[in-house]
């Protein structure tokens, strides 16, 4: 499983820790019993949580790439969650995540509102997306479907 973070401006992936309102923390786009597992925020759910890969994406209006990292800290708050995070270096060009809806069982809006969410993914079966050098300098492009990548 990994998090899923969409924020609306890229300033809040310039600024560490960030902060989320509770009521779009775990509470949309997320599968019933991962919500009742992890939105209770409870020790064991934190812990859980931050084992969990991150994808740090912005609204698509930014049209910005996709950071991957983990988060370090959880601080739950009155009205927000304080989320510290690191990033590993890798990320996924933003045209390549606009293809990747499938793959993150993404809805039809999702990419349109600031949420954070839990879906249903390995990191392993999203590394083909990652942006790497192809030799010329420029990053990959997404994977065709039903391509192999090694």
């Amino acid at each position: 499983m990994i998090n899923l973070f969409i924020a609306a401006t890229r300033e809040t992936w310039e600024s560490n820790p960030t902060i989320f309102y509770k009521d779009r923390a775990l509470t949309e786009y997320i599968q019933p019993e991962f919500k009742a597992k992890y939105g209770t925020f409870s020790p064991e759910a934190i812990a859980a949580i931050k084992k969990m890969p991150c994808l740090f994406a912005c609204e698509d209006c930014e049209h910005q790439d996709v950071y991957i990292g983990y988060i370090t800290d959880i601080s739950v708050r009155s009205n927000n969650i304080k989320i510290g995070y690191r990033l590993t270096g890798d990320y996924i060009r933003f045209d390549v995540f606009q293809t990747m809806e499938d793959i993150l069982d993404m809805g039809p809006w999702e990419h349109y509102r600031t949420h954070w969410t839990i879906k249903d993914v390995e990191l392993s079966e999203m590394e083909p997306y990652f942006a790497k050098e192809n030799g010329k300098g420029e990053p990959k492009s997404a994977p065709s479907k039903g391509a192999v990548t090694p």
